[in-house]
């Protein structure tokens, strides 16, 4: 049985479920959150971070190296375009979406309006978030503003990693009731819009919201 190890409201837990649910691949998802690992838990994830993977082939740490893993396996519903160029324009897109933009609002935004209240019964610092979206997400989003086409995948006419990369984060943001401001970044609001709507995202959102009884 493939098993993921993670919270789901994880950006980076989140991405490997996709992979897996847009691939097809059962799954079963062991609940383990960063504040309450479980005993031995080093021995799949020597870092103590979520996601981990355990299949019958492998053990593995790291969305983006277990969601590579996916690719190579289950070769069948590819999450990568066929061109060098554009798999390692999407490779870029990913790390820019796991590195730099879960930065700014993971930390600030998501686990203030969502980790301290719903998970660890405390207060919002409302300051903190209003920084980050204030100053942080501004230059970030005119970025991604420049690599978005609106309402359309990033490659390809089909979803890709890249999509659900970039994605993930995002809806981290609307978890945390806050949205993408259309006036301002009208493409990259149009593509989360465009990219949430897919069937499978769509489910895992409503999952989520479901979890944090909304």
């Amino acid at each position: 049985m493939t098993t993921v190890y993670g919270v789901p409201v994880s950006p980076f837990v989140r991405k490997v479920l996709l992979a897996l649910e847009l691939k097809g691949i059962e799954y079963e998802l062991k609940p383990v959150a960063p504040m309450a690992l479980p005993d031995g838990y080093e021995k799949i994830h020597p870092l103590k971070k979520i996601p981990a993977f355990v299949d019958d082939h492998v053990t593995l740490a790291d969305s983006s190296v277990i969601c590579e893993y996916l690719q190579e396996r289950y070769p069948e519903t590819s999450l990568r375009p066929g061109d060098a160029a554009a798999r390692a324009q999407g490779r870029w897109i990913e790390e820019y979406a796991d590195t730099v933009l879960i930065e700014k609002i993971g930390p600030p935004i998501f686990f203030q309006r969502v980790v301290n209240p719903v998970f660890l019964q405390k207060s919002c610092d409302e300051a903190i978030v209003q920084a980050a979206v204030t100053n942080d997400l501004p230059p970030l989003f005119d970025y991604l503003e420049t690599q978005v086409k609106g309402a359309e995948y990033l490659q390809n006419k089909t979803i890709s990693m890249s999509d659900v990369a970039l994605v993930c984060p995002l809806i981290s943001l609307y978890l945390a009731q806050e949205s993408i401001d259309a006036s301002r970044w009208p493409k990259l609001a149009a593509y989360y819009e465009f990219i949430a709507a897919h069937p499978i995202v769509a489910s895992r959102i409503a999952q989520e919201l479901t979890l944090l009884g909304r």
